[in-house]
């Protein structure tokens, strides 16, 4: 009895010590464990890693530095991935933060390759504070060191860190150093450098390096103080953008001036622009008006009349969307009386465009003046223009663009007012009448994409016209605007129209009538057909009730009636929407003597086997039964091209004999293929065998 105690004692244990291993790992053991598993997989597995590594503190990442490197000697890859990962991983917790960023400078003052110090820089750089300042400060100055210990101050953003950057550039003597130096001042945007900068840059050589970070800092710290010199170095290069960039330095501090110092900016962004238009630079003439816009003083209207007075496009519409001129009303006036004066087509286009793009609504009757224009370009923009203003006016306006006989005007009517998310039907009602044939056809294809049951009238009385065309797109929009309100006078067209427009009609009492119940449908329709002497025009809408009693209708129909009443019958079997059809159809294959009827049967099973939602099993039984009444090769491909869809087994022994016949033999052999390849147990010899075959015969 002792000795089992002492054994379930034992076994307790050494349960507990396993289960105690992973939260009493070694400081080693988890670093080690950790390398191995970088970079993680997943994001779980990212968070667990370092979880378990910031848990190991301060002389753990110290251990973590210790495992880096110099260049040339082992990968450090795994190491770097971590140290990166513990940086991000704490940067949100300030406790940890802090443990983190006390590792570093402890790191700093070990005698690691330059290298390494410089990834320990950039790892301080992302979680320090001024608290970390003096640890970075004593790395300015050196040659290696000094850019990654520069930018990790810039990282930490805070005036005290500028300063030490400042402070460190009045002592460097290195031409290399102070450059470093120079950038990242120029980086944290810190005015106070801004005598120090002009000092570097009035003592400095013509290196166009140095030239080019000195400017790029001004442009980025400088003040009016600093206009000056950027101005005359702009003059210099002709306004150029050269390898020293001073241009884009002196358009750059321009354009920081106009929220800090908008007389300085307003004085110098004029002077800007005017010499730009004298050496013909249209990019500066762009900017330095951007910023003269941007500005609260000065007169926009003044710029206004400048670019329209100018003959660039570009330059015009940078202008009118610089600045709010759609709500002032001079400016407006401006604008639409250029319109007027028939400029040329391309500033036509921009100012139609505008004006619509902004919904300037008192510009409407100038637009509408621009709807025939002979220019495409500008008919376009005028018809855009009254699209995104969109106002009943300018409705009615595109409506009437619809009694055109110009195709290309027509059409696009038709997709600017398609495109439209309002209403448009009073649009086209009230221009039906005067539109050409073609805007006719244009608004009744419009009424049916919209599916406008209130144009019903419209649509229904076109087919007492006399226009044949126009006659014919009603038909085909009836059933988009018909409800069963409408189903009397639909049993009326069925009687009484052409039988050109039979199918439409049946179409349109179809969409009618599905607004009622199936045995509804099926009783009405028969009471219509029972007093009808065509009754083989309502066999579609019994087949689209979808009841019993008229299956069974069509059924006996098309076996006992003769002509064009049993065709019928046929063709709304086809078109019967369940698959339940298929076993008639295959009764009427199996009976059948003609084979024109016979090769519709197999066709319409084909196509309900294709797409129904049956089993595999069930639609290789049905396309193996149709396959016998196949009266054709084209037929045959069709349904051996179905096989692979069933998965079966059966379907590809089935399949195989078709591939000995040259008309059938490459839909066989691909549906071998395909049963084979993509059902793996169908493996085995008579498999391999096939697929064989069926290599050689594609």
């Amino acid at each position: 009895m002792k000795q089992h105690i002492l054994f379930i004692s034992c076994l307790f244990i050494a349960m507990s010590l396993q289960a105690q291993t992973p939260q009493n790992r070694t400081q080693a053991t988890i670093i080690a464990d950790a390398l191995a598993q970088f970079p993680a997989e997943n994001q779980k597995q990212y968070n667990s890693l370092l979880t378990d590594l910031t848990s190991t503190g301060e002389e753990g990442l110290l251990s973590l530095i210790g495992h880096l490197n110099p260049p040339g000697k082992d990968n450090n890859a795994a190491a770097e991935y971590a140290i990166s990962g513990w940086t991000h991983f704490v940067a949100n917790d300030p406790a940890k933060r802090t443990v983190a960023a006390g590792a570093y400078e402890k790191a700093l003052q070990q005698p690691f390759d330059a290298e390494i110090k410089a990834f320990i820089l950039r790892q301080l750089g992302k979680i320090g504070n001024d608290n970390t300042i003096s640890s970075l400060t004593g790395f300015l100055n050196d040659e290696r060191l000094s850019d990654p210990a520069a930018q990790a101050l810039v990282s930490i953003r805070s005036g005290k860190a500028a300063q030490a950057l400042l402070t460190a550039l009045t002592t460097a003597s290195s031409p290399e150093i102070k450059r470093h130096l120079v950038n990242a001042l120029g980086e944290t945007g810190y005015s106070p450098a801004e005598p120090a900068l002009l000092t570097l840059l009035a003592q400095n050589s013509q290196d166009n390096n140095d030239r080019k970070v000195l400017y790029t800092a001004l442009a980025n710290t400088g003040t009016k103080q600093s206009v000056k010199a950027l101005r005359t170095a702009a003059q210099e290069a002709g306004y150029a953008y050269t390898k020293d960039d001073a241009t884009g330095a002196y358009v750059t501090l321009i354009a920081r001036l106009a929220s800090t110092d908008p007389k300085t900016a307003q004085k110098e962004a004029s002077q800007l622009l005017k010499n730009a238009e004298k050496v013909n630079r249209q990019d500066l003439k762009t900017t330095a008006t951007r910023i003269l816009l941007s500005l609260p003083a000065g007169d926009k209207n003044a710029i206004l009349k400048a670019a329209l007075k100018d003959g660039d496009i570009a330059y015009l519409t940078t202008v009118l969307n610089a600045y709010p001129y759609e709500k002032d009303t001079k400016a407006g006036e401006l604008i639409v009386k250029e319109l007027n004066s028939q400029p040329s087509s391309g500033k036509q286009t921009a100012i139609l465009y505008w004006l619509g793009q902004h919904a300037v609504t008192n510009a409407l009757p100038a637009i509408t003046a621009h709807l025939y224009a002979s220019d495409k370009m500008v008919q376009k923009a005028a018809v855009r223009s009254l699209a995104n203003i969109g106002t009943p006016e300018a409705l009615t306006a595109l409506g009437g663009l619809l009694t055109s006989d110009e195709e290309q005007t027509i059409g696009l009517a038709k997709q600017v007012l398609s495109e439209h998310t309002g209403d448009i039907s009073y649009t086209l009602a009230s221009m039906f009448d005067k539109s050409s044939t073609a805007g006719q056809i244009a608004a009744l294809q419009l009424i049916a994409g919209r599916k406008m049951e209130s144009q019903y009238n419209l649509v229904y009385n076109q087919l007492f016209k006399d226009n044949p065309t126009v006659k014919a797109e009603a038909a085909r929009t009836l059933q988009h605007v018909v409800t069963d309100r409408n189903l009397n006078d639909l049993f009326l067209l069925l009687e009484q129209s052409d039988a050109a427009y039979t199918p439409d009609i049946q179409q349109a009492l179809n969409a009618a009538l599905s607004y009622l119940p199936a045995q509804q449908q099926w009783q009405l329709v028969t009471e219509k057909m029972n007093s009808s002497p065509n009754k083989h025009l309502y066999y579609s809408a019994l087949a689209n009730s979808r009841s019993q009693q008229a299956l069974q209708q069509l059924i006996e129909a098309q076996k006992n009636e003769t002509g064009a009443t049993k065709q019928a019958a046929l063709q709304a079997l086809q078109q019967w929407p369940s698959f339940d059809v298929v076993y008639p159809l295959l009764d009427i294959a199996r009976t059948g003597k003609d084979a024109e009827e016979t090769g519709a049967v197999v066709q319409a099973i084909v196509q309900k086997v294709a797409s129904s939602d049956k089993t595999g099993a069930v639609k290789y039984l049905f396309l193996r039964e149709a396959m016998q009444f196949a009266t054709n090769d084209t037929q045959k491909n069709a349904i051996l091209r179905l096989l692979p869809n069933t998965g079966m087994y059966q379907a590809m022994l089935f399949a195989a004999p078709f591939m000995d016949r040259p008309a059938l033999s490459e839909s066989a052999a691909q549906a071998v293929m395909n049963l084979a390849i993509n059902n793996p147990s169908f493996s085995g010899k008579i498999t391999t065998d096939l697929l064989n075959k069926a290599g050689k015969t594609l």
